[in-house]
Protein backbone atom coordinates (compact mmCIF):
# COMPACT_ATOMS: atom_id res chain seq x y z
CA UNK A 1 0.00 0.00 0.00
CA UNK A 2 2.86 2.41 0.66
CA UNK A 3 4.77 1.41 -2.48
CA UNK A 4 2.80 3.90 -4.56
CA UNK A 5 3.41 6.91 -2.28
CA UNK A 6 5.70 9.41 -4.01
CA UNK A 7 9.11 10.21 -2.53
CA UNK A 8 8.51 13.96 -2.83
CA UNK A 9 7.17 15.12 0.57
CA UNK A 10 4.56 17.46 -0.94
CA UNK A 11 3.25 14.80 -3.31
CA UNK A 12 3.31 12.16 -0.58
CA UNK A 13 1.27 14.39 1.72
CA UNK A 14 -1.16 15.24 -1.09
CA UNK A 15 -1.55 11.54 -1.93
CA UNK A 16 -2.31 10.54 1.65
CA UNK A 17 -4.70 13.45 2.25
CA UNK A 18 -6.48 12.67 -1.01
CA UNK A 19 -6.93 9.03 0.01
CA UNK A 20 -8.35 10.07 3.38
CA UNK A 21 -10.68 12.58 1.73
CA UNK A 22 -11.90 10.03 -0.80
CA UNK A 23 -12.56 7.49 1.95
CA UNK A 24 -14.52 10.01 4.00
CA UNK A 25 -16.45 11.12 0.93
CA UNK A 26 -17.45 7.50 0.15
CA UNK A 27 -18.61 7.03 3.75
CA UNK A 28 -20.69 10.20 3.62
CA UNK A 29 -22.30 9.18 0.32
CA UNK A 30 -23.02 5.72 1.72
CA UNK A 31 -24.72 7.39 4.69
CA UNK A 32 -27.09 9.30 2.41
CA UNK A 33 -25.36 12.55 1.48
CA UNK A 34 -25.26 13.64 -2.16
CA UNK A 35 -21.89 13.77 -3.88
CA UNK A 36 -21.88 17.58 -3.62
CA UNK A 37 -22.79 17.52 0.09
CA UNK A 38 -20.09 14.92 0.75
CA UNK A 39 -17.44 16.85 -1.19
CA UNK A 40 -18.30 20.10 0.63
CA UNK A 41 -18.16 18.31 3.98
CA UNK A 42 -14.69 16.93 3.17
CA UNK A 43 -13.42 20.34 2.07
CA UNK A 44 -14.82 21.92 5.25
CA UNK A 45 -13.14 19.20 7.31
CA UNK A 46 -9.74 19.91 5.72
CA UNK A 47 -10.12 23.67 6.17
CA UNK A 48 -11.17 23.25 9.81
CA UNK A 49 -8.19 20.98 10.45
CA UNK A 50 -5.74 23.39 8.78
CA UNK A 51 -7.07 26.44 10.63
CA UNK A 52 -7.01 24.57 13.92
CA UNK A 53 -3.41 23.53 13.32
CA UNK A 54 -2.48 27.15 12.50
CA UNK A 55 -4.02 28.26 15.81
CA UNK A 56 -2.14 25.56 17.74
CA UNK A 57 1.16 26.54 16.07
CA UNK A 58 0.63 30.21 16.90
CA UNK A 59 -0.07 29.42 20.54
CA UNK A 60 2.93 27.09 20.79
CA UNK A 61 5.00 30.00 19.48
CA UNK A 62 3.61 32.20 22.27
CA UNK A 63 1.26 34.33 20.19
CA UNK A 64 -2.43 34.48 19.56
CA UNK A 65 -3.78 33.32 16.20
CA UNK A 66 -3.89 36.14 13.65
CA UNK A 67 -6.92 36.05 11.35
CA UNK A 68 -5.32 38.51 8.94
CA UNK A 69 -2.22 36.33 8.60
CA UNK A 70 -4.41 33.22 8.16
CA UNK A 71 -6.51 34.97 5.50
CA UNK A 72 -3.38 36.04 3.61
CA UNK A 73 -1.96 32.50 3.78
CA UNK A 74 -5.20 30.90 2.59
CA UNK A 75 -5.50 33.43 -0.25
CA UNK A 76 -1.97 32.55 -1.32
CA UNK A 77 -2.69 28.82 -1.06
CA UNK A 78 -5.90 29.25 -3.05
CA UNK A 79 -4.12 31.18 -5.81
CA UNK A 80 -1.48 28.44 -6.05
CA UNK A 81 -4.19 25.76 -6.13
CA UNK A 82 -6.01 27.53 -8.96
CA UNK A 83 -2.79 27.52 -11.01
CA UNK A 84 -1.87 23.93 -10.07
CA UNK A 85 -5.31 22.53 -10.86
CA UNK A 86 -5.46 24.40 -14.19
CA UNK A 87 -2.40 22.39 -15.23
CA UNK A 88 -3.63 19.02 -13.92
CA UNK A 89 -7.25 19.13 -15.16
Amino acid sequence: MTDDIPDDPYLAFATLVSRCGNGLMRELIDSGKTETQARNSVIHCFLAFASGEACRVARREGREPDKEKWTKATDSAFEKAVKRTAITN
